[in-house]
């Protein structure tokens, strides 16, 4: 009777809800109340008439449960075949075409296959590094590690039984899968392999692998290894190109495994950050091309600084300088002091009676002049000995100086002024000015710190400023020095006498500096530097001031690209096209301080030519953050500018499109086969088949899932409501006439 009135089996009934919204039951509640409150007003006093209206009462209180839309739940159950899991191949390989189709949409296509025929319940999983929900326009993940998807799915399925797991791969590991089948875990149900295989050979030809060492030294013969692979005995003619030109070009034939080997040998001249790209041609049906180029960005270094070190006569301060340098195994050192002038050639002597030097000065300073990293003139008075040549000589040291090379002036009787550098190309590349009105001071004097050689690398003996101070105040005094006429425009002056004016009336520098276009320059207006190794030795401590100055300055003369006043640091060397990355520029004073604020002009050169230029600016820390995302394969060159042509460096970056997920793009059956192979011997369940040759689904049938079904069945219409109603509402009509009304 109750499933009549209500229709519906109460035993079935679980709750009791509300559906109409909370608006509409509370104007439905209040519209009953308001209708109530003017019949009570409206009626007239009688003996009924509290019976009426509650009647009335009841009706509208009837009715607004109605309007409330009131629904009984019922909760059952029902069993379902268990769930089966689906885990498609999402890395880059499956993004190989063939027929017209990627490997990954025959695999869905698959997918569509295996829902149809097996039914029931599915959960859909991508295969990456890991196990990955599948998400919409997602990139192709960059590697493939099936070990780590079969350990996911075990941790994300602990405890739970299902019906199968299908995995649907081209069989390409770029993980350890091969080298750790012994640790292939066991999976919550039977396993399917699919492998996507071709249905003719794929036509690939790359570049699988370049060898350089990671570093090369400066002016020493290194080798790039390649391994070419493609069609067997095919010969492949294969390009190294250094910054985007073409350094060499060899040929290679393939053996009958299609793999070829090409060494190019490069000696590099400069120190720095260089880009070598190895490529090879790109055939019409070469499946994968972009792994037909395989950049290389690499820092060259010094092995040692070789330093030529012209001294015009001996003295304590060569000596020192030259056994400095002698015991120094990083430095390698050429050193000429006792040489030979046009005057001692010309006075007919014989060799025998000559103990002088012979001093190839004509193949030092043109032919070896670039093996040098550090060209110190020590009290040398060039006249003398290079004689006509003396400009075209000179002039070749600042030539190379401008190209990145250094150069040391170092005081004394034959130096600047004294050694006749007045109005010559030396003088061009001095921070110094000569042809003052004074050659030279013989007076003792304390050199004293500047403000910029306070800060400056250079002139660092300790690491705190107090402490630097006051070494440099403990010096021995010097026996005299160099008179200039001033300092150059662009100098900087570490060390000044402590009263002595030089032409201009400013401070006299003693020790002066100067960066001349790519290059560095420093000028030692003394020749007494070596008492600097007794300042210590008194106490006891050794001559580790003098030798921290000369380690100084030679690092500072000889130094890195990474150690210039601006530099340019690329978030990664090698960068795949469409992948962000970030260039800072790092910008300080002569005093090697943040240069904050500075005005600077960004160019990215890409591989094709086209530059992107970007004015930019440095932050309170001296630094610039550029975010930039190559869109080219190729080589790119960052270079940082500034409008009055002080600063101009530049570095390098390659991005290409290849990944190594594409390296190898071969279907690998047999190592899903191997897989397979070692989980059946485990005890699990588990096959494989190509995806030309489907069979049928290992699956555990037995497993079933108990469903719980949850249903809301609306009463505001049962038969209950009306059955209630006509008798009120009858009653109502009679009870009202029965008190006169109508």
């Amino acid at each position: 009777m109750v499933e009549f009135l209500l229709g519906i089996d109460v035993q079935l009934v679980q709750d009791l809800q509300w559906a109409a919204p909370t608006w509409k039951i509370g104007t439905g509640i209040g519209l009953a109340l308001l209708t109530w409150v003017a019949l009570w007003w409206s009626r007239p006093t009688t003996p009924k008439k509290g019976l009426e209206l509650s009647l009335w009462f009841s009706v509208l209180g009837l009715l607004s449960i109605m309007n409330s839309e009131p629904q009984l739940v019922s909760e059952s159950s029902a069993s379902v075949d268990g769930k089966t899991i689906v885990v498609l191949d999402h890395s880059a390989s499956m993004s190989v075409m063939s027929k017209g189709q990627s490997r990954f949409e025959r695999a869905e296509k698959i997918l569509a296959e295996i829902r149809e025929t097996i039914g029931g319940d599915f959960e859909v999983w991508h295969m990456g590094g890991g196990l990955q929900k599948p998400q919409a326009n997602s990139t192709w993940a960059t590697e493939s590690d099936v070990l780590q998807v079969l350990h996911g799915l075990k941790d994300r399925y602990l405890g739970e039984e299902v019906r199968g797991v299908v995995l649907l791969t081209d069989g390409i590991d770029r993980g350890v899968l091969s080298q750790t089948l012994d640790q292939v875990p066991t999976l919550p149900g039977p396993l399917n392999v699919v492998v996507l295989d071709e249905t003719k050979t794929l036509f690939d030809q790359s570049i699988t692998s370049v060898e350089t060492g990671g570093y090369a030294f400066q002016r020493m013969n290194f080798e790039i290894h390649a391994t070419i692979q493609g069609m067997p005995n095919t010969t492949v003619t294969v390009n190294l190109r250094k910054n985007n030109d073409v350094a060499d070009t060899q040929e290679t034939v393939l053996d009958d495994n299609g793999v070829g080997q090409v060494d190019f040998t490069v000696r590099p001249l400069d120190v720095g950050r260089f880009a070598w790209d190895v490529s090879i041609p790109v055939d019409p049906r070469d499946v994968i091309p972009s792994n037909n180029y395989f950049p290389v960005v690499l820092k060259v270094v010094r092995d040692e600084v070789r330093v030529l070190q012209v001294s015009g006569s001996p003295s304590y301060d060569q000596k020192f300088l030259r056994l400095f340098l002698k015991q120094d195994p990083s430095v390698d050192l050429i050193s000429f002091f006792i040489l030979r002038t046009h005057a001692d050639l010309g006075n007919n002597w014989s060799q025998s009676e000559l103990s002088l030097i012979a001093f190839p000065y004509e193949r030092l300073f043109t032919e070896e002049l670039e093996t040098f990293d550090l060209v110190i003139f020590q009290n040398f008075n060039h006249k003398p000995y290079f004689g006509y040549q003396s400009d075209e000589l000179l002039d070749n040291i600042a030539e190379y100086v401008k190209r990145g090379g250094a150069f040391a002036m170092i005081g004394g009787d034959r130096s600047f002024d004294l050694g006749e550098y007045a109005n010559t190309p030396i003088e061009q590349i001095l921070p110094v000015m000569l042809g003052a009105t004074d050659s030279a001071s013989e007076l003792k004097f304390q050199p004293q710190l500047t403000l910029q050689g306070a800060g400056h690398p250079l002139i660092r003996l300790a690491s705190s400023d107090d402490e630097n101070r006051r070494l440099w105040e403990e010096l021995p005094e010097m026996d005299g020095f160099n008179r200039i006429s001033g300092l150059v425009d662009g100098a900087a002056s570490l060390l000044q006498h402590p009263t002595a004016k030089d032409d201009r009336g400013q401070p006299h520098s003693v020790l002066s500096v100067r960066e001349v276009e790519k290059g560095r320059v420093m000028a030692v207006n003394v020749d007494s530097s070596w008492r600097w190794s007794y300042s210590e030795a008194l106490e006891g401590g050794g001559n580790q001031a003098y030798l921290r100055f000369w380690k100084n300055a030679i690092r500072w003369l000889i130094a890195d690209p990474e150690d210039a006043k601006v530099v340019i640091l690329p978030s990664k060397e090698n960068n795949l096209v469409g992948e962000e990355m970030l260039i800072t520029v790092r910008s300080r004073d002569t005093q090697y301080q943040p240069l904050g604020g500075q005005a600077l002009q960004l160019t990215i050169q890409q591989p094709s030519g086209d530059k992107v230029q970007q004015d930019v600016r440095t932050n309170d820390n001296g630094e610039l953050l550029f975010p930039f995302t190559p869109e080219q394969q190729g080589v790119y060159q960052v270079r940082v500018t500034d409008s009055n042509g002080t600063v101009d460096v530049e570095t390098v970056f390659a991005a290409s499109s290849r990944m190594k997920e594409m390296e190898q793009v071969t279907p690998n059956p047999s190592l899903m086969s191997i897989l397979v192979d070692s989980m059946a011997a485990s005890g699990s369940i588990a096959q494989w088949m190509l995806s030309s040759d489907l069979k049928p689904w290992v699956l555990n049938t037995g497993v079933v899932k108990t469903v719980p079904k949850r249903t809301s069945h609306p009463i505001a219409t049962a038969p209950l409501w009306f059955i209630l109603l006509a008798p009120m509402l009858a009653m109502v009509v009679w009870i009202r006439r029965q008190n006169g009304g109508r």
